[in-house]
Order: structure tokens, then sequence, then C-alpha cells
């Protein structure tokens, strides 16, 4: 398949037009792809490992070049460096962003709900990139965050309002989407899943809710915490959809590292 063919398949997973982010990246439409890389950040680690393993492609769902519309920074070394390891290898690299999260239900969502072990109901949210999860059986934010750190490879999953509720109303707010605060004041949202988000307006709020009493907590996930299993879950479904095309994928890991 040609990176175009594959790009036009991708859409058409899609239930929405929306569309401020996603496209051929770098590269030639019409180049052949025998190898396939995917992952949610395309780092230079991960373009280095996927160079190395013989990727003509890399799918990623977030930006290449720091901006959402990958606009490229003018007299940047870095990202002077960065394209000439990309333009080097012959790497083209297609973004799917926004055509992703608007798959129904959105497989960000529902790939890492997936790897975290947890049985439920999407509900298409009220807000592009939100939705809400109904979970079949009640856990407490503290167990919740301990369940994603142990099978999602996450460290430090914050906790934010009220600990040890019993919840089974969710509202799903990975990556860093807008509307996250009006989530964290509707009724039926007990717990909010997030990646990142501002501490000094939603996370006072929520932690001001549980202290008045109220049903509430958030867990901060970080945002490739909260996303990259998304496209580990994409990357299973491309292994058997696309004919004649190799797919691996490859983890881009967190951005931080601890001092324990």
């Amino acid at each position: 398949m040609k990176v175009q063919e594959i790009y036009e398949y991708l859409k058409s997973l899609s239930k929405t037009e929306t569309n401020y982010s996603d496209g051929i990246i770098c590269g030639e439409p019409d180049k052949e792809v025998k190898k396939m890389a995917v992952s949610c950040m395309p780092t230079v680690d991960v373009i280095r490992d996927a160079i190395t393993w013989g990727a003509d492609l890399l799918l990623t769902h977030e930006p290449t070049f720091y901006s959402n519309n990958d606009t490229r920074m003018e007299k940047d070394k870095t990202t002077d460096k960065k394209i000439e390891l990309i333009e080097n290898a012959g790497l083209s690299i297609i973004r799917f962003h926004d055509y992703m999260h608007g798959i129904e239900p959105d497989m960000i969502g529902v790939g890492v709900l997936k790897y975290i072990g947890i049985d439920g109901d999407f509900v298409k949210g009220k807000y592009f990139g939100i939705n809400r999860f109904n979970s079949h059986e009640s856990i407490t934010p503290v167990e919740l965050a301990k369940l994603i750190e142990e099978r999602m490879g996450v460290k430090n999953v914050r906790i934010c309002g009220a600990r040890d509720i019993e919840c089974t109303k969710f509202s799903v707010c990975f990556g860093a989407p807008m509307y996250v605060f009006e989530e964290a004041r509707d009724e039926d949202v007990e717990l909010v899943l997030v990646g990142e988000v501002c501490e000094w307006d939603v996370a006072e709020y929520i932690r001001d809710t549980a202290a008045l009493g109220g049903k509430k907590a958030m867990l901060v996930m970080g945002h490739m915490g909260s996303e990259r299993d998304g496209m580990r879950y994409l990357e299973e479904i491309l292994k058997d959809e696309l004919e004649n095309v190799e797919t691996k994928y490859f983890d881009c890991g967190e951005v931080y590292t601890y001092a324990k």
C-alpha cells in the first residue's frame, strides 16, 4: 500500500470531519509501504528505532514538530536535526489524532481501558475528545490508580479529591482535551481520568468539592500515560486489517524521569 492509501483508510474509520492536525507530515504520498511503525509520540528515539527496524512509514498520534499543526520552527537546531534524521532515512510520517478521537467509540479510550482491564460501557460525551465510561463494578480512585501504575507502566499517578469513594461513572479525558472543567462540574461524573490538566482551576475545584462532601475525584496520568496504549491497540487492529504491510508498535515512554 502507498502512504496516501493508508491515510485514506485511517480516515475512513472515523465518524468526524473535524481535523486540525492530521495528515502526511513527512515524505511522499505515493511511497510504497512494506513496514509501518506505530507510536504515540514521534520522539527522536522512536524515530531512530523505527529506522533501525526498517520502517517506511511511522504512524503517530502526536505532532512531530512541537505544535498542533506541525509547523516547523525556523532557525531551530533541534527541529533542523530532527528533519535531517527523518529525511536521510526516507521515512514518511502520518499523524492520526483528530480522526482517531472521532472514531466511535474513541479508539484511544477503548485501547487504554482495555489494557487497564476495566469492564464497562462507553458513552459518547458532550465534547470532542471526551467520552463517558460506566464501569460494571465500582472501584475507588486509589484502587484504579494502582491498577494504572501496575498494568500500564505509568509512574506516579496523581490523585485529586476524594480518594476512597466507590466510583462507576468516569469521564475519560485522555491527553489534554478542552472542557475538562465542564466535565468535572457535571453531577453525573464521579471520577475524571485525564492526561494533563491545569492545577489551579479544575484540580482545585475537585479538591474543594471533595472537602465539602462531594463525590468527586480525578486521576492525572500524564499525557503519554493516558494515550499511548490507544496506539498500541490501533497497531493490533492494523496488523490484521492491512494486507502486505508489516506493523510494529514502538513505546515512546513517558516524557519525565524521576528521582526515585
